[in-house]
């Protein structure tokens, strides 16, 4: 409680592994993003963020995203949104399908 940006330094050191990513590994990417965007002034910034949202998504879904899309949208990191919404895809930032959906949601 007293150091909730330690705990992410902390949940880092977890040995996640991309190829065979559990739920657990969802839950540890969850609670990472969650500190991060709650006690990050400056979320899009912090360079743990996108693996960990793009992990997180690729395993849950993007929908368990959008609140904390949503947070990064307000703060103005578009950037990372849509780098993290191509990696969840699987797909290049500069993808046309991306583009197209970076523009219908006005991030372009």
């Amino acid at each position: 409680k007293s150091d909730p940006l330690g705990a992410v330094d902390i949940y880092c050191r977890y040995p996640f592994q991309k190829s065979s990513a559990s739920f657990d590994d969802a839950y540890l990417h969850g609670e990472i993003v969650h500190l991060i965007t709650k006690w990050n002034p400056d979320p899009g910034s912090d360079p743990r963020l996108e693996f960990h949202m793009s992990e997180w998504g690729k395993i849950s879904g993007i929908n368990i995203l959008e609140k904390y899309i949503g947070i990064l949208v307000d703060k103005h990191c578009m950037e990372t949104v849509m780098r993290i919404y191509a990696n969840v895809n699987g797909k290049s930032v500069r993808d046309p399908d991306m583009t197209r959906f970076y523009k219908l949601k006005g991030w372009l």
